[in-house]
């Protein structure tokens, strides 16, 4: 994350390793629904922002999302126009019973072989990691 600043505007860098282009829900969809677990980042980051946009990187692969904030203070007719706060989530406790435990050796070497397999197709394994 960077942010950097001049006495009109704020600028605020997001980056992850996600390559794939931001996916924005369009503004006349209307609010996002505020129990989903996605959707609401970039509604907010419209909404908040003079301006947003995103652009790809090499080197790290991945994205970067920016947006320029105001950073003049909100006057009090400025706080009056704000739309009301999402609700808070309520925690959901889930009753899950433990995973019996499989104490078949010939299973668990599959299941470690194909799981370094997948270490593989990703690029090697992960760090800290040496085999």
């Amino acid at each position: 994350m960077r942010v950097s600043a001049d006495r009109d505007r704020i600028c605020i860098e997001v980056w992850d390793g996600n390559p794939q282009p931001p996916a924005a829900v369009a503004p006349e969809a209307g609010t996002p629904d505020p129990y989903d677990e996605g959707g609401r980042g970039l509604f907010l980051v419209a909404k908040l922002s003079l301006r947003w946009d995103w652009y790809s990187t090499r080197e790290p692969a991945g994205k970067v999302v920016w947006c320029e904030l105001d950073a003049g203070r909100p006057g009090r007719e400025d706080l009056m126009e704000l739309p009301p706060l999402l609700p808070r989530r309520k925690p959901e406790w889930l009753s899950v019973r433990p995973a019996a435990a499989v104490r078949k050796p010939e299973v668990l070497r599959r299941v470690r072989d194909r799981m370094r397999g997948l270490d593989a197709d990703q690029g090697g394994s992960p760090p800290g990691r040496e085999d």
